[in-house]
């Protein structure tokens, strides 16, 4: 496996986190036309982005451009509250999206805003994760 290490996002990777963001969770609203969905969710994603803590995975051989994963989440008390998190398609199974929850403080339940089918297989929510679509 390539090594891979973590850094604070930069102003030059919000572009990268916000699209594949939205392009991602974009299959959790099937319901809403893609145009009513990127407008109206683009503001919701700009909004956490600006008030939140992003941390951002990379491909150390390729160089701290090269990103295969981010989170973004808010340290708020009793627990953290996750917002996302995103592990590119060929990095997948290879525990980092257990790094990126760790990071954010999560390693004994949170408090999340987005749920996907395939971060709620992965999680197997208990009492320890509370949905709050609402933060």
């Amino acid at each position: 496996m390539t090594a891979i290490d973590l850094r604070e996002v930069r102003p030059t990777d919000q572009a990268f986190v916000r699209s594949s963001w939205l392009r991602s969770y974009r299959s959790a609203k099937p319901g809403i036309r893609t145009s009513v969905y990127f407008n109206g969710h683009k503001q919701v994603v700009d909004g956490i982005l600006a008030d939140a803590e992003t941390y951002v995975l990379y491909a150390v051989p390729q160089g701290e451009d090269a990103i295969v994963g981010w989170v973004t989440f808010n340290m708020t008390t009793p627990k953290p509250t996750l917002h996302y998190v995103y592990v590119k398609g060929a990095y997948r199974n290879l525990g980092l999206s257990k790094v990126l929850i760790e990071k954010a403080g999560c390693t004994h339940g949170c408090r999340y805003t987005h749920k996907t089918e395939l971060g709620t297989a992965r999680l197997r929510p208990t009492e320890d994760w509370v949905y709050d679509p609402y933060v």
